[in-house]
């Protein structure tokens, strides 16, 4: 929710604006020459995660944008209204996390360490399913633990990424990584691992920021 993001405000800016550079340049790091790299301006200006976007170019900026203000501690989050909005009928929607199983507390190319926070039905059907390609390069061995957040199970509420637009916005799909005094980098080590992922920047920087993904998965269009 907008208040565990809000409840690291605290942290420092300048680490946040230094992280944030650290997860551009991963990202983008071998697409260069390939992908179009955004100027901060136009992050900056993304139109808000919850309007349709016009083109993929503009998904990606989204994407950035969010991201970008998940680590300065300022992201739009969905209202609970929203929320129950996105909710499809009949589908079960309780908050739930998908975990690694793999985990051990250190950073491995196998394990980062992250968690996914998701509805029910979405963790079943897109994280843990292995449709999608970041949940796969991310983690291991999916386990879904139905109505506990990642939060609830001690993952740090910063460095993380709230309301990931791949996912759709307002599903509220959000990455945590569980470090402690290691956790920043963690996750550069995550931002690492989703950079040298092909599929990874394939469906992010060059179809839409997910966009594509879920045309081609409809079940987790919503």
């Amino acid at each position: 929710s907008r208040r565990s993001a809000a409840s690291v405000g605290s942290e420092k800016p300048i680490v946040g604006e230094a992280i944030w550079a650290q997860t551009k340049n991963r990202l983008f790091g071998k697409t260069l020459g390939k992908v179009r790299v955004p100027d901060e301006a136009a992050i900056d200006g993304a139109s808000s995660p919850n309007n349709p976007c016009a083109s993929d170019f503009d998904c990606v900026l989204q994407g950035l944008h969010q991201i970008k203000t998940s680590i300065l501690m300022t992201p739009v989050l969905p209202t609970k209204k929203q929320l129950v909005a996105a909710c499809p009928p009949g589908k079960d929607c309780t908050p739930s996390a998908v975990v690694d199983t793999t985990h051990d507390g250190s950073t491995t190319n196998q394990s980062p360490g992250l968690c996914y926070n998701a509805p029910y039905y979405y963790a079943k059907d897109c994280i843990a399913s292995g449709v999608s390609p970041n949940a796969n390069a991310s983690i291991a061995k999916p386990r879904i633990v139905k109505g506990k957040t990642c939060e609830d199970m001690g993952y740090d509420r910063w460095p993380a990424f709230y309301a990931d637009p791949f996912y759709g916005w307002a599903n509220n799909v959000s990455l945590f990584v569980h470090a402690g005094a290691m956790a920043v980098f963690e996750w550069v080590h995550f931002s690492s691992v989703l950079g040298s992922c092909e599929p990874c920047v394939s469906s992010l920087l060059l179809e839409g920021w997910g966009r594509q993904w879920r045309k081609k998965n409809p079940q987790c269009a919503r």
